[in-house]
Order: structure tokens, then C-alpha cells, then sequence
């Protein structure tokens, strides 16, 4: 029997690298942020400062009843210990890395006089099964790139009964350190540009030179270190950044002659052989899988692990190492209680609100045109139909990489040179088109073999084939492949967002759907506050930035 702890959990992630969080976690998900949208650094991997004092300042929590829940090791306390399996050796390698551990520990225990210590799969196995909704027999499958304090590559569980149990893991096989390096040999930055390289593959074709070359190479456990490494590990100053030295050259080289297209095919084609080998043994053994973990922001391969048979497969929406503190606290949940059934997510809107801001001060503060509507839903959707871009601020802030409709860029999906000129005015360079949202009703008519990918497609997080009618209707969110990444909408995710989603249906007599992009600048994180919202919406020369129930514009329309 699940028992019910009187206590609270608070996931605090750092490990002084990357993706720094912050978790609430009561009998459900009060709030979940990452650092990155409080300091408008990229991917900030200092202290999570800022994320914490929005929750200490605007939860009432009983320090009585709250524990620190975090994905990190307990510090070892001898040079044996650091050297025991389950510890990274450029620990033993690069001693400052112990230093990081040592101060993030520091740092967490100015709240808490002993942390509760999780893994670090064991956050991310725990952030999407607790998350899925799945009942009976469930596979969670973890794969990211590794942890300087819990290095383990990939991870099986299974979950059953609210419990998670661990079936194997392996800190050898090293596919998302593969796609990182591809990505760096493309000219682009590692640790955020993936995406870039899953929507150029599509472009590319089979080239067996090219695997005989590339093969040997992804296979190297060296090559990584060799061709990368942290700096500013551990600051309170200068984020932590992953740098990519000269050495990549060597990688470089030996790929010139071959395209940038046929390489991203190559190493999309290699990812998906090597994990769909992974899975070849459990497949046939359980009807439900979820996935977290880095390398599951690819939706191509998320698409393909579903083809495997799997009746219903769930991507945590925060699967890289921004969904850990909410993973650590729902793992300590679990252990707490002696099992935690798992429910589905009802959305992810568990950031900061800033209902209490003046906006019409606030926009007379920058000369802007506004004006308040009681009903703001139907106004948006005309102004889409006339073919305005509109930008989205509303309610609370999305949890995770996608904007899922409160900061989120709009514009219809019947233009199929969109990709080109809107990507040009967020100074974006992208390969994978913009996403379709679509409401529930929609989306049976628009997507191929959707039965058990609902609930993920909800989050932005795996692909579908496109049917003849969405090719039709939105080739502006059509990839080359007649794929699409896709965010289906029911009412009770997100009331409004619906709202203009079925608005401009009817507007077009069902015959267009909505791009949906996240609201921000290239290189920038996703908008957190009002006074964020309008200096991204002047720098980029949008059309109309509709924030809760004002029209705002820069000049009358």
C-alpha cells in the first residue's frame, strides 16, 4: 500500500555544468524552473539562485516538513572512493571537478542540513515514469551523454506498482557523446544545437563511405575529452560552458569530403541502429515505454523506438537535465512512501506567473500602442487569419525546452517559405520546420499512427507522418521526410491556447493549422517576464505581442 508522507520535496540540480532546476513537489507539482530563464544565460549551469528564491518567495513552505531531494552522489570521503565504479574518471583526472561537487554540495546545504542523495538516471528514470500515467508493467529507458559524478551512459528500469527497479546499466555505450561530437564537426555548438543536426538528416542519403569512416571514430572512447571540455566548472561568476577545441579538426578533416546533409544522415542513422539494438531484448516484454535523458530531445528517433511495438510510449518533457530536480523529488517521493503511482501530467505550466506586473505602465515605459480585450482569444485568431505573427505571453511559464503556447511565436502554417523568413528575423538557422499545434479533434485527420502517441505528441516531443490533408493544409510545418514534430492541444492542457487554436480553425473552415515556435531570440532562453517578452518582441519586429488580455503593438495597426 502507498503510504502518504508528511513531507514536502524540494529537487535542487547542480553540478555545476549545465541545465541548473528547481523543484516543488507536494502531493503534485507545485513548480518547476530552470535557472537559464531567471539569468538569460543559455543552458546556466550556476547555482540555481534565482529559481529558488522565486519558489522561497512565493510558496508558503513549512521548513518543517520540506526535504532537499538531489541528483548528485554523496561526496566520497577517500581516494578509494573516488575511484569506485559509478565515478567518472576525469574526476580522478581533473581534481577541480571534485571541487564543483564540494561546492554544490556546500551550496545545497545552506537549506538543508542533509540532502537526500539520487542518482543521476535514477532523476531521469524517475521524471518520466512518475509522469507517464502508465499502470501495469512500464520500460524506462535513460541515455544521455553521462554525469561527472554518475556517469552511467545508459540505463534500463522497469516500472511496476509505483516502484522502479533497475534492470542494467553501462557507462560504455556513448551515443549522445557521438551526436554531440557530429554536431561540433558541422560548425555547430554542442549541447544545444543537436536539433539542428536531427532536421538536417533528412536532407541527407546513405553513403557507405562515409559510415566507414565515421564508425571507427564515434567509436573511440577518447575522442570526446579530446575534442571538448568545460570551463568555468563551478562558478558563481561565468556560466559553465562546453568548449570545442582545435582538435575537432581532426574530425573535421576526415568528413570534408562528404556533406554536411549525408553526415547528419549518418549519425542520425547510427543513433537510431545502436539504441533500437539496445531495446532489441525488452521489447516484446512490456507494452509501455518512457524515455528521459538527453539524446531523447531527438524526435526522429523517439517516432522510430515506437515503431519497436511498444503500445504507448511517453517522453518526460523536460528529458534532458533540465527535468532533474523534479526527477530527484519524485524519486525521494517514491522512496519516501514506499511507491508513488504514476499519473499523467495535466500540463507543464509550473513556472513563475507575473500576474501582479502594471503591463499598461509597463507599455506606455516603451511607447507601445495596446489595448485590453475581455476576450482575447478570437481577436489573436483573426489576427492570424489576416496573417499577422504573433508573439504569446500568457499565465505561467512552461516547464522544459518547448514552448507549448504561454511564450510562444504564432503564424499559419499554410505558408510554406515561412521557415525561411521567420527564421531570418529571430536570427535562427534551423533544419526542422516549425511545429503544427493542432487541436485534439484535428489530429486524426493529420497524423499517421497516432494511437499510444497522444499523450507525447501533447509535450512537442516525437514526430508523426504526416497525412496527404496535413501536407495539404501546413507545408509550412511539413519536413522534407512528411514528418512533423507536432503539439496536440486539448482543452484542459491550456484553455486559451485552445481557444485561438479553434478559433482560427473555424476562421478557415478547417482548412489551416498554426505554427508554434518558442519566444525568444536565437541563442537566448524562452521569455520569463513581461519586460523580457517586450524587448524580444521589438528586437525581432513581430507584429503583435498579445500578453494576457492586451493587443500591443509598435505602431497602430
Amino acid at each position: 500500500m502507498v503510504q502518504q508522507t508528511p513531507y514536502h520535496f524540494i529537487g535542487l540540480s547542480y553540478d555545476g555544468l549545465h541545465d541548473s532546476n528547481v523543484a516543488y513537489l507536494t502531493d503534485k507539482i507545485e513548480y518547476a524552473a530552470l535557472e537559464e530563464r531567471f539569468s538569460r544565460e543559455k543552458k546556466d549551469g550556476r547555482p540555481p539562485r534565482q529559481a529558488l528564491d522565486y519558489l522561497l518567495a512565493n510558496f508558503d513552505i513549512d521548513p518543517q516538513r520540506v526535504r532537499f531531494a538531489c541528483p548528485i552522489l554523496p561526496p566520497a570521503r577517500s581516494e578509494a572512493e573516488w575511484q569506485r565504479p559509478g565515478v567518472d574518471r576525469q574526476l580522478i583526472q581533473y581534481p577541480e571537478r571534485r571541487d564543483s561537487q564540494r561546492f554544490g554540495l556546500e551550496y545545497i546545504r545552506q537549506f538543508a542540513a542533509e540532502p537526500v542523495f539520487v542518482g543521476h538516471h535514477d532523476a531521469h528514470a524517475a521524471s518520466a515514469y512518475y509522469t507517464s500515467g502508465f499502470g501495469g508493467k512500464t520500460l524506462v529507458l535513460v541515455i544521455d551523454a553521462g554525469n561527472f559524478f554518475d556517469p552511467w551512459c545508459v540505463s534500463f528500469y522497469e516500472g511496476r506498482d509505483g516502484r522502479l527497479r533497475r534492470l542494467a546499466q553501462s557507462p560504455d555505450s556513448r551515443i549522445a557523446d557521438g551526436y554531440a561530437l557530429v554536431t561540433a564537426a558541422l560548425g555547430f555548438r554542442p549541447l544545444h544545437h543537436e536539433g539542428k543536426i536531427t532536421g538536417l538528416a533528412a536532407f541527407g542519403r546513405y553513403n557507405p563511405a562515409l559510415l566507414e569512416q565515421l564508425v571507427p571514430l564515434l567509436a573511440d572512447p577518447e575522442l570526446v575529452y579530446q575534442i571538448t571540455h568545460w570551463e568555468n566548472v563551478g562558478s558563481r561568476k561565468q556560466p559553465p560552458r562546453l568548449v570545442v577545441n582545435r582538435h575537432i579538426e581532426r574530425l573535421s578533416s576526415l568528413l570534408d569530403e562528404f556533406s554536411r546533409e549525408d553526415i547528419a544522415f549518418a549519425v542520425q542513422a547510427l543513433t537510431e541502429q545502436k539504441t533500437l539494438a539496445l531495446l532489441k531484448n525488452y521489447a516484446g516484454q512490456y507494452d509501455s515505454i518512457c524515455l528521459a535523458g538527453g539524446l531523447f530531445a531527438n524526435v526522429a528517433l523517439n517516432y522510430k523506438i515506437k515503431q519497436l511495438g511498444f503500445d504507448q510510449i511517453f517522453i518526460h518533457p523536460a528529458m534532458g537535465d533540465d527535468g532533474l530536480a523534479l526527477g530527484a523529488a519524485l524519486w525521494a517521493k517514491a522512496e519516501a512512501e514506499a511507491g508513488l503511482l504514476p499519473v499523467r501530467l495535466p500540463n507543464v505550466y509550473f513556472g513563475p506567473r507575473y500576474g501582479s506586473v502594471d503591463l499598461p505602465a509597463l507599455f506606455n515605459e516603451y511607447g507601445l500602442v495596446f489595448e485590453e480585450h475581455a476576450q482575447i482569444e478570437p481577436v489573436i485568431a483573426r489576427l492570424l487569419h489576416a496573417g499577422k505573427i504573433v508573439a504569446r505571453f500568457a499565465g505561467r511559464l512552461e516547464y522544459g525546452p518547448r514552448a507549448l503556447g504561454n511564450r510562444s511565436i504564432l503564424y499559419r502554417a499554410d505558408d510554406a517559405s515561412v521557415n525561411y523568413w521567420l527564421n531570418d528575423k529571430l536570427n535562427r538557422t534551423e533544419f526542422m520546420p516549425f511545429a503544427p499545434a493542432v487541436c485534439d479533434y484535428q489530429a486524426g485527420d493529420l497524423f499517421k499512427n497516432l494511437a499510444g502517441c497522444e499523450y507525447a505528441a501533447s509535450f512537442m516531443t516525437i514526430t508523426l507522418d504526416c497525412t496527404e490533408t496535413m501536407k495539404q493544409r501546413a507545408p509550412g510545418a511539413v519536413h522534407v521526410d512528411g514528418t512533423a514534430r507536432p503539439q496536440i492541444v486539448s482543452r484542459g492542457f491550456n484553455p486559451s491556447f485552445y481557444e485561438i487554436l479553434d478559433h482560427y480553425y473555424r476562421l478557415t473552415h478547417g482548412q489551416s493549422i498554426l505554427i508554434n515556435t518558442s519566444f525568444n531570440m536565437h541563442g537566448e532562453p524562452i521569455v520569463l517576464t513581461p519586460r523580457d517578452a517586450i524587448a524580444s518582441f521589438l528586437r525581432s519586429g513581430l507584429d503583435v505581442l498579445a500578453i494576457e488580455n492586451f493587443i500591443v503593438t509598435s505602431a497602430p495597426l
